[in-house]
């Protein structure tokens, strides 16, 4: 989900919606990191304004950057 929101293959709005299901419902992540990317997705359609996002494609490629830095030992 990450990588297609960072590619332009998914909407904010698309990759919000699926990690909503892991964000405060009974499901468990156990993995840091992925919890920690899957909070950035939930929050990747939060509005500022009417037509504005605080969010934007620069954001989705450092978010997606930064995941795969952490992957590495």
């Amino acid at each position: 989900m990450l990588s297609g929101l960072a590619a332009g293959r998914l909407t904010a709005v698309e990759a919000s919606d699926w990690a909503g299901q892991w964000v405060g419902s009974d499901c468990e992540v156990e993995d840091d990191l992925v919890f920690d990317a899957i909070q950035n997705l939930w929050g990747a359609d939060m509005p500022v304004a009417p037509g504005k996002y605080l969010y934007g494609p620069l954001d989705f490629r450092a978010w997606l950057a930064d995941f795969e830095a952490r992957l590495k030992p």
